[in-house]
């Protein structure tokens, strides 16, 4: 079930979170499949593009996958679901489900810091 969608600015390629499947699909332009990342014991749900390198959210927490060759380069456990993934200069934003957390990563998925939701999202 494809879940975080993310476009590849250099080349237009598609990438697609799948939870059921636990991978991310790449497609070309035209819709085509291309490859696919794998990491099987992970249920994943967003990806974004970001200095090269494929960041993808999943069930406890980030894996980084080298863009060329699909190989994870880098990892960050949370013990904690991680849903939802932005880019900007500051770093890598990731919403943490439940804790009302999010967290700020470097490139390295090096935790920067730590921002604390004050109100709960379900007001």
């Amino acid at each position: 079930m494809p879940h975080g969608l993310s476009v590849n600015e250099r080349d237009g390629t598609i990438l697609v979170a799948d939870t059921c499947l636990r991978c991310v699909k790449v497609f070309d332009r035209e819709g085509q499949f291309v490859r696919r990342f794998s990491e099987p014991s992970r249920e994943y749900w967003d990806v974004v593009l970001w200095q090269g390198d494929t960041f993808v959210s999943h069930s406890s927490g980030i894996i980084k996958f080298d863009s060329t060759t699909g190989v994870v380069c880098g990892e960050l456990e949370t013990n904690r679901e991680i849903r939802g993934l932005a880019i900007c200069e500051e770093g890598l934003f990731a919403c943490v489900r439940r804790d009302f957390k999010i967290l700020v990563c470097d490139p390295h998925l090096n935790l920067i810091s730590q921002i604390e939701i004050k109100t709960p999202f379900a007001t």
